[in-house]
């Protein structure tokens, strides 16, 4: 009887120590596991860090590249509009002078002057209508003409034509219209706006 006891006793102990065995090597397999998830959460964590900040470092640099990009274009929009400003201001300042050379006594030199460049612009057509103020008309005189045939030995015939409202200088017309160019003194100061515009952007660009 006492020997079946103990026997019992034995395989309980047996089954218990086996159940204890058990249950550490769970714990242990579970602890490491656990360790195992913590070292890969933290990696993971580590990795999303790292591309949290590369992604913003891209950003930041993307940022600063459209400020500078914008700051680069505001800086040429504003010095393409002070260039024209300088503009302006050059070409009214020539046209306050323009307006004094018309009551200078070397006026009627120029409208001469402005006459031949267009009759040449032209090409030297058979007949021309000159077309001027009407305040300038009578500086066209007939000696004039016949001065003008002569230097073209009466290749191109020259005439006064009906007056324009123009600010000084000349438009010269072929027969019927056909042929026009506009050698008037504000036509002339438009023609060396884009010559201006061209010097006066160098210059605020410091070359």
């Amino acid at each position: 009887m006492e020997q079946g006891m103990a026997g019992l006793k034995a395989l309980s102990q047996a089954i218990l120590d086996d159940t204890k065995d058990g249950a550490t090597q769970l714990v242990a397999d579970a602890q490491r596991e656990a360790k195992a998830k913590v070292e890969q959460a933290r990696a993971r964590a580590a990795e999303m860090r790292q591309q949290t900040l590369a992604r913003a470092q891209r950003e930041i640099a993307s940022l600063r590249q459209a400020s500078l990009a914008t700051a680069r274009l505001e800086a040429q929009r504003l010095l393409l509009q002070r260039r024209e400003e300088i503009i302006d201001q050059v070409l009214e300042r020539a046209r306050e002078e323009l307006r004094r050379v018309r009551q200078s006594p070397q006026y009627d030199a120029i409208l001469r002057d402005l006459i031949v460049d267009a009759v040449e612009q032209l090409n030297q057509p058979e007949q021309v209508f000159l077309r001027v103020a009407p305040e300038d008309a009578p500086r066209i005189s007939d000696q004039l003409l016949q001065e003008l045939t002569a230097r073209w030995n009466g290749r191109v015939r020259l005439s006064l034509g009906e007056p324009i409202d123009i600010e000084g200088g000349v438009v010269l017309e072929t027969e019927e219209g056909r042929q026009r160019y506009d050698n008037s003194l504000l036509a002339r100061l438009a023609r060396e706006r884009t010559r201006l515009r061209a010097q006066i952007y160098h210059i605020l660009q410091g070359e």
